[in-house]
């Protein structure tokens, strides 16, 4: 990302009140950032390279809890 870095991104996403309950999935290839990412409220993270149907069912769940009731 150009601009900043994705831990700059969630800081900045957490101010804002339409955007911080926002669930955050991090995608890293680098390791130990499991502490980091709890530090900022991210919903998951997953380690690269990401397989297909796991994305998919972590987007899904996340999309399941955070739908508005019919």
């Amino acid at each position: 990302m150009p601009v900043m870095n994705g831990w700059e991104l969630r800081a900045e996403l957490a101010k804002a009140p339409a955007s911080a309950a926002a669930p955050v999935v991090v995608f890293s290839g680098a390791g130990h950032v499991r502490q980091p990412a709890a530090e900022m409220d991210v919903a998951e993270v997953l380690e690269k390279p990401v397989d297909a149907p796991v994305l998919l069912e972590v987007v899904a769940r996340h999309y399941r809890q955070g739908a508005p009731s019919a």
